[in-house]
């Protein structure tokens, strides 16, 4: 909250509880997810990656990926949102506009420190405050944007990023299709291509990457 030249925390009366009661729900949600991510490694994803991929620990992930995977961080992107246009909107009166971004946007550089700590200091993979940060210095030019335009910008940003996912997954699709040609064409003993052995070299590389090897496994528990 903002009195003044003053800076100090909102007081209770203040809050709007409704919106603290979804927070802390969304939170949550985020935690059961990173509970995966911090505890095995590589499994967020793939559950056969440093086991967990049986019985209650299997039902326990698809609850997880079903329910509150992209879930409860669409919904805590939302309420940040919703915060913008609160913090904008509750503390302009009787203040002059400077005043409100300087207090914005100090709070702002203040998430993205605390991110480049999480991210380069407590090595957390899953580093999410210093994007939140990055979009709220740009979000704040939209603050008063009306509201369809701002739905229509959504729908253009959701359908940009829907095509990049879906031309990433068939590339995927691609590069696996190939690698099982060539692997078929390496059992019949013919001579490979080159194109073939790219094929089998790219699958590899992507697998490198996403599954765990025992020794890869071991060496990350010795870190």
């Amino acid at each position: 909250m903002i009195t003044g030249r003053h800076l100090h925390p909102t007081e209770s009366k203040e809050r709007i509880d409704s919106l603290d009661i979804i927070r802390g729900v969304a939170l949550f949600g985020i935690l059961l997810m990173n509970i995966v991510g911090f505890g095995l490694y590589k499994a967020y994803y793939d559950p056969t990656n440093s086991g967990g991929a049986t019985g209650w620990d299997l039902k326990v992930w698809w609850i997880n990926n079903l329910f509150f995977e992209g879930t409860m961080r669409g919904l805590f992107s939302m309420l940040y949102g919703a915060g913008i246009v609160l913090f904008n909107s509750r503390t302009v009166n009787g203040l002059l506009g400077i005043e409100v971004t300087d207090a914005y946007f100090r709070r702002t550089l203040w998430l993205l420190m605390f991110g480049v700590v999480h991210a380069y200091l407590l090595l957390w993979v899953g580093e999410i405050l210093f994007p939140y940060a990055v979009v709220g210095l740009v979000a704040y030019s939209f603050r008063n944007m009306r509201p369809k335009q701002l739905i229509i910008g959504g729908l253009l940003l959701s359908t940009m990023l829907t095509l990049l996912n879906t031309k990433d997954y068939f590339n995927t699709k691609e590069t696996f299709d190939s690698y099982n040609t060539a692997i078929a064409t390496k059992r019949n003993s013919d001579t490979l291509t080159l194109e073939s052995k790219k094929a089998i070299a790219e699958w590899e590389t992507i697998m490198a990457d996403k599954k765990v090897t025992p020794d890869a496994y071991n060496n990350k528990k010795g870190v």
